[in-house]
């Protein structure tokens, strides 16, 4: 019997770069790779280890992002308008063989409006991965 997924929104499977550091600590933080990404939460492959609990500052660039930003002033967070910046939590870890992490973390602070934009681009890329 399939299990019904209780996620409430979908994952697409992603290869984005991602720098990310613990909210605390005053560094540049290391750079990451998603391996898949929803409007709720990044699974990502880091260098560092985090912990169940820590809070990350992540940035990414969404290609087309700012088609569906709405209009939101990205100048406001001095970045360009196709980087994305969220606070994030860190739910799993996972240690690799290769000495690389698996980190789940699931976003803080999006609004719904946020939330819905984050589903509308990636359904978007749905649609252009389900035309290929």
């Amino acid at each position: 019997m399939k299990k019904k997924e209780k996620r409430q929104f979908k994952r697409v499977e992603s290869r984005y770069i991602l720098n990310c550091r613990k909210i605390e600590e005053n560094t540049c933080g290391v750079d990451a790779i998603t391996k898949d990404i929803s409007a709720a939460g990044i699974l990502f492959e880091a260098p560092s280890a985090y912990e169940p609990g820590d809070i990350l500052h992540i940035e990414m660039t969404l290609p087309g992002w700012e088609l569906f930003r709405g209009g939101k002033a990205a100048e406001d967070e001095g970045l360009p308008e196709d980087v994305h910046s969220v606070l994030a939590t860190v739910v799993r870890a996972l240690k690799h063989s290769d000495g690389f992490y698996e980190v789940a973390v699931c976003f803080n602070e999006l609004d719904d409006t946020d939330k819905r934009l984050l589903a509308d681009y990636f359904s978007d890329r749905y649609a252009k991965f389900d035309e290929l």
